[in-house]
């Protein structure tokens, strides 16, 4: 009998951090050295750019089904672990490559699942802490932390072993979280799962601040393609190794901890859109540094600064998704704002950055996206406040804005 009772605040908050450390650190064994992957492949920039537009389309294709799928489930975490265990399948596949065909159907398969668990592991996340005292950011600091533990000792351990053993970890450690995630449940999900509202598509085309917000997430996800693509190998024209690879997003993943925090006050005190703009200036910052770097560990304080971005930006992000969207809606917003939105910016992005890094190296691929980090905080200036909306006489919140997953108070 108290097997069944529900978990408490306390209980599901850790129950979050244990998911976020877990996705993040499986993550961490092949993510950041999926660029040396392709480079070793004997992949041009052109091409390693074509792959990661064929990673935006399908993410583009596939994370709005999981998002419905989640939205229409009465069991969301269900919706997560097969996820899981189709990226645990993709990920092991696309290790075992070798031919550009090969790849590019790889990282289709590895990318069609990952863009669906990426979002409902923060989604379900970010539900564990109704009710509780504890910000999304304290949650997803988990997830920063599971990330550092894992990439530096990987990096040391691919300098020595090669890539191949990363994709074989990575493939049992996201097995191991969707065994985890069935210790999870969604709290408030059962009385309103099977009572759709008209949903985000729905809502997105009646709300004028969610398209300026899009907008502007798809300038600066144009700009966020080149520098999360080309970063092993631009550390490595720098004259670092896979070591130093492993450090670098080690040490930004560690480094987000107290910022992760910070944006959680800074969330409290001031509203959510204002952390997300400071994310994207942040982001514009840390790139013009990247840019700047004399040698490889010159390279360090950019990536510093980069995870002090990221952290304003995913909790900012979430925050104010969360405040704008109906609660029966939430994985599909989520899903787009952090999954289609950066596949339709991959699109242009991808091979931007595949010329930009051709042409000018990874200097002229970090400025050009400092430049449009800039222009996408600009642009994001002129978002309102979620209250603005709701006071407005001439929009329609009942259609668009009912039942927010956490008040805007």
């Amino acid at each position: 009998m108290l097997s069944s009772l529900p978990p408490s605040p306390a209980a599901r908050v850790w129950g979050a951090r244990a998911l976020q450390a877990a996705f993040n650190g499986s993550a961490a064994f092949v993510v950041p050295f999926l660029g040396l992957f392709y480079q070793r492949a004997g992949l041009s920039g052109l091409e390693i750019g074509i792959l990661a537009a064929l990673g935006a389309l399908t993410a583009l294709s596939t994370a709005p089904l999981w998002g419905t799928l989640a939205d229409r489930s009465a069991r969301p975490v269900r919706a997560l672990q097969i996820a899981l265990i189709g990226t645990a399948v993709g990920v092991l596949f696309l290790g075992r490559q070798t031919t550009f065909t090969g790849i590019a159907i790889g990282t289709a398969l590895f990318t069609a699942c990952l863009s669906g668990a990426w979002p409902l592991v923060d989604l379900i996340s970010f539900a564990q802490v109704r009710g509780s005292r504890t910000g999304f950011g304290a949650v997803r600091l988990g997830g920063s932390l599971g990330w550092s533990a894992v990439v530096w000792p990987a990096g040391w351990w691919l300098e020595r072993a090669g890539l191949g053993p990363g994709f074989l970890a990575a493939s049992a450690a996201f097995l191991l979280t969707a065994a985890l995630a069935s210790r999870l449940r969604m709290p408030g999900q059962d009385d309103v799962s099977a009572a759709l509202g008209p949903g985000f598509f729905h809502a997105l085309g009646k709300a004028p601040p969610l398209l300026l917000m899009a907008a502007g997430l798809l300038i600066f996800g144009v700009g966020f393609t080149g520098p999360k693509q080309f970063m092993a190998i631009y550390i490595h024209d720098l004259g670092g190794s896979e070591g130093l690879v492993g450090l670098a997003s080690g040490l930004g993943a560690f480094f987000e901890w107290p910022f992760m925090l910070l944006a959680d006050r800074l969330t409290d005190r001031h509203r959510p859109r204002i952390v997300l703009r400071l994310g994207l200036l942040t982001f514009a910052i840390g790139w013009a540094v990247a840019a700047l770097a004399p040698d490889a560990v010159w390279y360090l304080p950019a990536r510093i600064i980069v995870s002090a971005a990221y952290s304003f930006y995913i909790v900012g992000l979430i925050s104010t998704v969360s405040r704008r969207v109906p609660f029966d809606a939430a994985a599909t917003a989520i899903a787009f704002f952090t999954v289609t939105l950066p596949a339709i910016a991959d699109l242009a992005g991808g091979p931007i950055a595949g010329w930009s890094y051709d042409w000018g190296g990874g200097r002229a691929l970090h400025w050009v996206s400092a430049g449009l980090g800039l222009l996408a905080c600009a642009l994001m200036l002129r978002l309102p406040p979620a209250d603005v909306e709701a006071a407005d006489p001439t929009h329609q919140a009942p259609d668009v804005l009912p039942e927010p997953l956490v008040s805007d108070a």
